[in-house]
């Protein structure tokens, strides 16, 4: 049953981006299903690309499996595809789903030293980024809450800028 909790969580981040889980919610969607056919597209093209990155001999995670991490980099890449978030977080155009497929290796090597930092901070770095503490810090809190998982798409998607 977690597993589709953790689906539901997906396809509901699709159809209204960034809100608090809650069984009250997943069941608003019980009635007529309208936009199945983009939600359906939007998903498949999402699930293309994170099978893509996870089968990269570039890519060697050890956080974005985790279900947490996982549900951050599916918003994240949302966000980068199709902008569909709030314009305080950032977007990079090499992301874009016209541009995505070309840019896939400068994706991956991002989010890979995104990780080394993360990972780094995990073992007590002095040197650590602040906002890498805050994402690590929202991940184990309240992980369902809209205001923290707003906060660790944006750190995500701000790092993807520099």
């Amino acid at each position: 049953m977690a597993d589709v909790d953790f689906m539901n969580s997906l396809v509901i981040h699709l159809i209204d981006g960034i809100v608090t889980d809650s069984n009250t919610k997943t069941e608003s969607y019980d009635k007529e299903f309208t936009i199945q056919e983009e939600i359906e597209e939007k998903l498949n093209r999402i699930f293309y690309i994170i099978e893509s990155i996870f089968y990269n001999s570039l890519f060697n995670s050890k956080i974005f499996y985790r279900k947490n991490y996982f549900w951050t980099l599916f918003a994240a890449l949302n966000h980068q595809l199709y902008g569909v978030l709030d314009a305080d977080i950032p977007r990079v155009d090499h992301f874009s789903n016209d541009n995505f497929d070309a840019n896939i290796n400068l994706f991956i090597s991002k989010i890979s030293l995104f990780e080394s930092e993360f990972l780094e901070s995990e073992y007590g770095s002095d040197n650590t980024n602040h906002s890498i503490i805050e994402f690590e810090k929202f991940h184990r809190t309240r992980t369902t809450s809209k205001e923290e998982r707003k906060l660790r798409v944006k750190i995500l998607c701000e790092y993807l800028i520099n």
